[in-house]
């Protein structure tokens, strides 16, 4: 979810007095997952089943943006709102939805 629907979201909860929204991404994270709940659940990170990749290239060889990595991602058929931040730096790491894990262990071969 991005910073725009977390905010709509949090005022939306706000009308609720026995609910409670909570967001997790990753610390520093842009985009994250919402769990509403009861004020009594405090989700833990692992409620949100989100999982972190992190994919090393030869940097020498290659230049790698950001846009090529979401470019691939989506290429894959995987939509904007399963997919969390990407960040492209020494290596790549991005964060997804934990039902895709396998999938994108299978079918990510390459990106560009």
């Amino acid at each position: 979810m991005d910073p725009r629907g977390q905010y709509i979201l949090e005022v939306i909860t706000r009308s609720y007095q026995d609910l409670h929204v909570t967001f997790f991404g990753g610390p520093h994270a842009e985009r994250k997952r919402a769990i509403i709940a009861p004020l009594y659940f405090k989700p833990q990170p692992e409620d949100f089943e989100l999982t972190l990749f992190e994919l090393q290239y030869p940097k020498k060889f290659v230049t790698i943006q950001h846009q090529h990595v979401l470019g691939t991602l989506m290429s894959l058929g995987i939509q904007r709102d399963q997919l969390g931040d990407i960040i492209v730096g020494e290596d790549i790491q991005f964060v997804l939805t934990k039902q895709l894990e396998s999938y994108i262990i299978s079918e990510l071969t390459r990106i560009k």
